[in-house]
């Protein structure tokens, strides 16, 4: 319910936004004319209101029915069997699933396989049978594939891209500080792995997939320049250093940011307050 009131005033905002660039230098009554402005679009506020609230109750049962298809689907969704690895030929074994929608069309869940020998690349099953398969980044130059490898030195993370025909080559870096990690979303939001892969394929946040010599899932990052006004600074979500005196000793703990201001305020200007939820410290000490 509440996400088709945020779609509502969204379509509200940019219908409104809209209206307000129509030019009225031609009118020779200014102050007329803006009157009729603002009447225009205060009944334009008003139809287009009224008719999302006639389509709510209906809009909303469809997404619940959605919803409550694509549960049972993930639900007994099973992984293909005698998914062999393509370095050793050991059998691999499905190590989680997700959810994998596309526009248009029939939803399907999607199996990741691990090696027992931890062998690259991985490899991915749709519950049907068929492979993932990577879609190619292409040279600019000569439409070669190109190749991809990663590593992560600890301050950096670093991409070099390389074509293997015309030797076209990038080199990317990208400061721990410029993107969030799933672990991050972990210790900084509480939002776990399940609800941040519903948020990527949803498109409320973007990932880009890190791939080593790009062959199989290595890791998504979430970079701030992708997801501006959506995640703040690392900066504003660091955790702090606090010293508390037990037994006649002093203690140094570290706890999250949100223990030291209102998170509602602390990050008012990015959206992903839109899709967190305040636990205040009394049903913290009730889950405890």
């Amino acid at each position: 319910m509440d996400l088709y009131d945020r779609h509502t005033v969204e379509l509200c905002r940019q219908s409104e936004e809209s209206a307000k660039k129509i030019d009225l230098k031609d009118e020779a009554d200014k102050e007329e004319a803006a009157r009729a402005k603002a009447w225009a679009i205060k009944m334009m506020m008003y139809f287009e209101t009224g008719e999302r609230y006639l389509k709510k109750d209906k809009t909303i049962r469809e997404w619940m029915d959605r919803d409550q298809k694509r549960d049972e689907l993930y639900e007994s969704a099973q992984p293909p069997e005698d998914i062999r690895c393509l370095i050793c030929r050991n059998r691999v074994t499905p190590t989680f699933k997700e959810l994998w929608t596309e526009h248009e069309k029939p939803d399907r869940v999607l199996f990741m396989f691990d090696c027992i020998n931890k062998c690259l690349p991985r490899r991915a099953f749709f519950s049907d049978g068929e492979e993932w398969r990577r879609k190619p980044n292409l040279c600019t130059r000569c439409g070669t594939e190109l190749e991809e490898s990663s590593e992560d030195n600890g301050e950096k993370l670093i991409t070099k891209t390389t074509c293997p025909v015309c030797q076209y080559t990038d080199v990317s870096e990208k400061d721990k500080e410029s993107w969030y990690s799933s672990y991050d979303f972990q210790s900084r939001f509480n939002v776990k792995s399940p609800t941040l892969r519903k948020w990527v394929r949803q498109g409320i946040v973007k990932a880009r997939t890190i791939t080593i010599y790009g062959k199989g899932v290595h890791m998504q990052v979430y970079l701030i320049e992708d997801n501006k006004d959506f995640l703040p600074p690392k900066s504003m979500t660091e955790s702090r250093g606090v010293t508390t005196r037990r037994d006649g000793k002093d203690w140094f703990t570290t706890e999250p940011w949100y223990r030291f201001v209102d998170p509602r305020i602390h990050l008012k200007d990015y959206r992903i307050m839109d899709h967190l939820r305040v636990v205040d410290e009394k049903e913290e000490e009730e889950r405890k």
